[in-house]
Protein backbone atom coordinates (compact mmCIF):
# COMPACT_ATOMS: atom_id res chain seq x y z
CA UNK A 1 0.00 0.00 0.00
CA UNK A 2 2.58 2.45 0.83
CA UNK A 3 4.69 2.26 -2.40
CA UNK A 4 1.94 2.06 -4.58
CA UNK A 5 0.47 5.40 -2.96
CA UNK A 6 3.41 6.81 -3.09
CA UNK A 7 3.70 7.31 0.46
CA UNK A 8 6.49 7.97 2.59
CA UNK A 9 8.04 4.90 4.96
CA UNK A 10 7.62 6.70 8.32
CA UNK A 11 3.58 5.82 7.72
CA UNK A 12 4.03 2.88 9.32
CA UNK A 13 4.32 4.54 12.52
CA UNK A 14 0.68 6.59 11.82
CA UNK A 15 -0.77 6.13 15.11
CA UNK A 16 -4.28 5.99 13.09
CA UNK A 17 -3.24 3.47 10.90
CA UNK A 18 -1.64 1.36 13.65
CA UNK A 19 -4.69 1.67 15.80
CA UNK A 20 -6.42 0.26 12.90
CA UNK A 21 -3.91 -2.88 12.92
CA UNK A 22 -4.79 -3.47 16.79
CA UNK A 23 -8.67 -3.40 15.92
CA UNK A 24 -8.26 -5.91 13.38
CA UNK A 25 -5.86 -7.97 15.35
CA UNK A 26 -5.40 -7.03 19.21
CA UNK A 27 -2.30 -9.37 18.97
CA UNK A 28 -0.05 -6.99 17.22
CA UNK A 29 -0.02 -4.45 20.24
CA UNK A 30 0.10 -7.03 22.90
CA UNK A 31 2.68 -8.60 20.98
CA UNK A 32 4.63 -5.39 20.10
CA UNK A 33 4.47 -6.69 16.72
CA UNK A 34 3.99 -2.96 14.82
CA UNK A 35 6.85 -2.55 12.24
CA UNK A 36 8.93 0.80 11.70
CA UNK A 37 9.42 2.53 8.59
CA UNK A 38 13.02 0.73 8.79
CA UNK A 39 11.53 -2.88 8.24
CA UNK A 40 9.13 -1.07 5.51
CA UNK A 41 12.02 0.20 3.79
CA UNK A 42 14.00 -3.06 3.86
CA UNK A 43 10.64 -4.67 2.56
CA UNK A 44 10.65 -2.82 -0.11
CA UNK A 45 14.38 -2.81 -1.02
CA UNK A 46 13.67 -6.98 -1.16
CA UNK A 47 11.16 -6.99 -3.00
CA UNK A 48 13.24 -4.33 -5.91
CA UNK A 49 16.00 -6.53 -6.41
CA UNK A 50 14.16 -9.96 -6.41
CA UNK A 51 12.17 -8.25 -9.43
CA UNK A 52 15.05 -6.47 -11.03
CA UNK A 53 16.61 -9.91 -11.26
CA UNK A 54 13.11 -11.28 -13.31
CA UNK A 55 13.40 -8.24 -15.27
CA UNK A 56 17.11 -9.13 -16.44
CA UNK A 57 16.24 -11.98 -17.26
CA UNK A 58 13.15 -11.40 -19.71
CA UNK A 59 15.58 -9.29 -21.05
CA UNK A 60 18.13 -11.78 -21.68
CA UNK A 61 15.59 -14.39 -22.89
CA UNK A 62 14.19 -11.22 -25.15
CA UNK A 63 14.38 -12.77 -28.82
CA UNK A 64 14.76 -8.93 -30.69
CA UNK A 65 16.16 -5.35 -30.01
CA UNK A 66 14.93 -3.83 -26.47
CA UNK A 67 14.01 -0.12 -26.93
CA UNK A 68 14.34 2.36 -24.42
CA UNK A 69 12.87 5.82 -23.04
CA UNK A 70 13.75 8.19 -20.90
CA UNK A 71 12.97 11.52 -19.52
CA UNK A 72 13.64 13.64 -16.71
CA UNK A 73 11.55 15.54 -13.93
CA UNK A 74 12.00 17.34 -10.58
CA UNK A 75 9.55 15.12 -7.70
CA UNK A 76 7.52 16.53 -5.27
CA UNK A 77 10.13 16.59 -2.39
CA UNK A 78 12.74 18.14 -5.19
CA UNK A 79 14.56 15.52 -6.50
CA UNK A 80 15.78 15.55 -10.14
CA UNK A 81 14.82 12.25 -10.92
CA UNK A 82 14.98 10.52 -14.84
CA UNK A 83 12.96 7.87 -15.52
CA UNK A 84 13.73 4.84 -18.04
CA UNK A 85 11.52 2.27 -19.02
CA UNK A 86 11.75 -0.48 -21.83
CA UNK A 87 10.11 -2.12 -24.28
CA UNK A 88 10.23 -5.50 -25.96
CA UNK A 89 9.00 -9.06 -27.22
CA UNK A 90 9.08 -11.90 -24.53
CA UNK A 91 9.35 -15.60 -25.62
CA UNK A 92 5.76 -15.60 -26.70
CA UNK A 93 6.06 -12.59 -28.92
CA UNK A 94 3.76 -10.20 -26.90
CA UNK A 95 5.09 -7.11 -26.41
CA UNK A 96 6.19 -5.96 -22.11
CA UNK A 97 6.90 -2.67 -20.62
CA UNK A 98 8.95 -2.64 -17.65
CA UNK A 99 10.57 -0.10 -15.84
CA UNK A 100 14.65 -0.02 -15.87
CA UNK A 101 15.52 2.84 -13.10
CA UNK A 102 14.61 5.90 -11.78
CA UNK A 103 18.05 7.50 -11.02
CA UNK A 104 18.79 11.06 -9.34
CA UNK A 105 20.90 13.46 -11.36
CA UNK A 106 22.79 15.17 -8.65
CA UNK A 107 24.98 17.02 -11.12
CA UNK A 108 23.99 19.16 -14.19
CA UNK A 109 21.25 18.42 -16.42
CA UNK A 110 24.31 18.04 -19.28
CA UNK A 111 23.89 15.38 -22.15
CA UNK A 112 27.07 13.86 -21.12
CA UNK A 113 25.89 13.55 -17.14
CA UNK A 114 22.60 11.99 -18.65
CA UNK A 115 24.57 9.86 -21.12
CA UNK A 116 26.30 8.50 -18.13
CA UNK A 117 23.01 7.40 -16.08
CA UNK A 118 21.59 5.77 -19.18
CA UNK A 119 24.87 3.91 -19.76
CA UNK A 120 25.10 2.40 -16.53
CA UNK A 121 21.55 1.10 -16.44
CA UNK A 122 22.09 -0.23 -20.00
CA UNK A 123 25.24 -1.81 -18.57
CA UNK A 124 23.77 -3.12 -15.14
CA UNK A 125 20.81 -5.10 -17.50
CA UNK A 126 23.18 -6.01 -19.99
CA UNK A 127 21.20 -4.73 -22.94
CA UNK A 128 23.65 -3.30 -25.24
CA UNK A 129 24.11 -5.26 -27.51
CA UNK A 130 20.60 -5.77 -28.28
CA UNK A 131 19.66 -1.80 -27.98
CA UNK A 132 17.20 -0.50 -30.29
CA UNK A 133 15.73 2.46 -30.76
CA UNK A 134 16.10 5.59 -28.14
CA UNK A 135 12.80 7.74 -27.95
CA UNK A 136 13.24 10.84 -25.83
CA UNK A 137 12.15 14.92 -26.49
CA UNK A 138 13.68 17.08 -28.32
CA UNK A 139 15.54 19.33 -25.41
CA UNK A 140 18.89 20.53 -26.40
CA UNK A 141 20.74 18.76 -24.31
CA UNK A 142 19.85 14.96 -25.52
CA UNK A 143 21.22 15.85 -28.66
CA UNK A 144 24.88 15.42 -26.67
CA UNK A 145 23.24 12.46 -24.89
CA UNK A 146 22.65 10.70 -27.95
CA UNK A 147 25.72 11.64 -29.40
CA UNK A 148 27.35 10.06 -26.19
CA UNK A 149 25.56 7.16 -25.84
CA UNK A 150 25.93 6.24 -29.94
CA UNK A 151 30.05 6.94 -29.35
CA UNK A 152 30.07 4.65 -26.29
CA UNK A 153 27.58 1.84 -27.73
CA UNK A 154 28.38 2.02 -31.27
CA UNK A 155 25.65 3.15 -33.35
CA UNK A 156 24.21 5.87 -35.72
CA UNK A 157 22.44 8.36 -33.25
CA UNK A 158 21.22 9.98 -35.98
CA UNK A 159 19.34 6.88 -37.18
CA UNK A 160 18.08 5.81 -33.43
CA UNK A 161 16.97 8.88 -32.01
CA UNK A 162 12.89 8.76 -32.20
CA UNK A 163 11.36 11.81 -31.33
CA UNK A 164 8.97 11.36 -28.71
CA UNK A 165 5.30 12.28 -29.95
CA UNK A 166 4.25 13.98 -27.33
CA UNK A 167 6.66 16.51 -26.60
CA UNK A 168 6.22 17.17 -30.50
CA UNK A 169 2.35 18.27 -29.85
CA UNK A 170 2.62 19.67 -26.70
CA UNK A 171 5.25 22.12 -28.17
CA UNK A 172 2.81 23.15 -31.16
CA UNK A 173 -0.25 23.59 -29.14
CA UNK A 174 1.37 25.95 -26.40
CA UNK A 175 3.04 28.12 -29.32
CA UNK A 176 -0.69 28.20 -30.97
CA UNK A 177 -2.09 28.61 -27.10
CA UNK A 178 0.82 31.28 -26.06
CA UNK A 179 2.71 32.68 -28.82
CA UNK A 180 6.11 32.61 -29.86
CA UNK A 181 7.94 32.08 -26.23
CA UNK A 182 5.02 29.80 -24.69
CA UNK A 183 7.69 28.89 -21.66
CA UNK A 184 7.92 33.10 -20.53
CA UNK A 185 4.30 33.38 -20.69
CA UNK A 186 3.66 30.08 -18.64
CA UNK A 187 6.69 31.70 -16.18
CA UNK A 188 4.23 34.83 -15.88
CA UNK A 189 1.45 32.90 -14.91
CA UNK A 190 2.99 31.12 -12.56
CA UNK A 191 4.67 33.93 -10.89
CA UNK A 192 1.20 35.55 -10.39
CA UNK A 193 2.12 38.35 -12.51
CA UNK A 194 -1.49 38.19 -14.95
CA UNK A 195 -5.05 38.62 -13.71
CA UNK A 196 -7.64 36.58 -16.01
CA UNK A 197 -7.93 39.32 -17.89
CA UNK A 198 -4.30 40.41 -18.71
CA UNK A 199 -3.77 36.35 -19.39
CA UNK A 200 -7.14 36.40 -21.81
CA UNK A 201 -4.96 39.62 -23.63
CA UNK A 202 -1.62 37.93 -23.78
CA UNK A 203 -3.20 35.18 -25.15
CA UNK A 204 -4.87 36.99 -28.14
CA UNK A 205 -1.79 38.41 -28.85
CA UNK A 206 -0.15 35.52 -29.47
CA UNK A 207 -2.65 34.13 -31.41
Amino acid sequence: MIVNTNRSFTTAKDPDLRAIFEYLNPSVSITEAHISDVTVRGIAEREFNANKLAVREALRKSPGQIHIQFDGWRSGNRYALYGVTCIFRNLDNTPQKYVLGLPELLDRHTGENIAEEILNIVREFEIGDKLGYLTLDNASNNKTTMEELGCELGFDWKKRWVRCIGHVVNRVVKHMLFGQDPDAFEHQIYDGQFTAAREHEQWRKGA
